[in-house]
């Protein structure tokens, strides 16, 4: 986990002058078995230092790494003498922990704000027809709105759409292997076959395809929705066009075409 580290250091010499260290750096924060470690780099006069301090139960450790070299053990009761290496040549360092304080943390009582429902509805009408849906003028609107840029379908948990790639090798020309790749069926070229035929050339025809693919034929098929509600699609869409908002307008296309007949 990624830290911000805040530490003030005070130090006393042989003749009692305090000395207060300040310390701000990024670093990183993990536990491994009973321990936390939180390393941190510095630079210190142009030299950069690694820092490493080891959390136990009752003992902490701290290793300095680079242009400086030592390591530190605080315990209560306990005397430690350590080298510091430096540029400037090699210092002995007593250390006298008299109290040992390690603060884990503080216990307070907090509720965590769960989404508990969404702000959308979405209505899937039950009397969908596919044949004269596909006709309502609902899906011009797709047609300067999509880019086909294929987004939607790439962050889709469902979508499985895919197409076919003949690949040669390098070494072998003659040989090869005809692959399944994930494709979008927003994408231009997706329906395209041989001697040019297309069938979905217009944006919004394609918007179509997949719109009742997600509400209609799966659900013909299987007896349930392909779409999950997730969202993402509303999210990542460079033109901000709602797959939610489509599948409520549904309902009215439907009772449209109903009227016209």
């Amino acid at each position: 986990m990624d830290i911000n580290i805040n530490i003030q250091t005070t130090q006393f010499n042989e003749l009692g002058e305090k000395n207060i260290i300040k310390t701000n750096s990024d670093g990183t924060l993990y536990q491994k078995k009973d321990h936390k470690y939180i390393i941190y780099k510095q630079v210190e006069d142009g030299e950069e230092i690694t820092t490493s301090i080891k959390i136990e139960e009752n003992m902490v450790t701290i290793k300095r790494f680079g242009a400086l070299n030592s390591t530190l053990r605080f315990k209560a009761g306990h005397v430690d003498v350590s080298n510091y290496l430096t540029p400037q040549g090699a210092f002995i360092i007593e250390n006298h922990t008299k109290e040992l304080d390690i603060f884990e943390g503080e216990a307070c009582d907090f509720e965590v704000d769960y989404v508990k429902e969404n702000i959308i509805n979405l209505e899937v009408p039950e009397n969908i027809n596919p044949v004269e849906l596909s006709k309502h003028p609902m899906w011009d609107e797709y047609d300067a709105r999509c880019i086909a840029c294929g987004k939607c379908n790439f962050v889709c948990p469902t979508c499985t759409c895919f197409t076919m790639q003949d690949i040669t090798y390098k070494d072998n020309k003659n040989a090869g292997e005809r692959r399944r790749v994930w494709a979008s069926c927003h994408v231009d070229g997706y329906t395209d076959m041989a001697g040019g035929h297309s069938f979905r050339k217009e944006k919004g025809q394609k918007m179509r395809f997949k719109t009742l693919h997600k509400v209609y034929d799966y659900k013909k098929k299987w007896g349930y929705h392909m779409c999950v509600g997730c969202g993402r699609c509303d999210d990542i869409c460079p033109e901000y066009i709602s797959f939610s908002t489509i599948i409520n307008k549904l309902e009215d296309a439907m009772n449209e075409v109903k009227n016209n007949d």
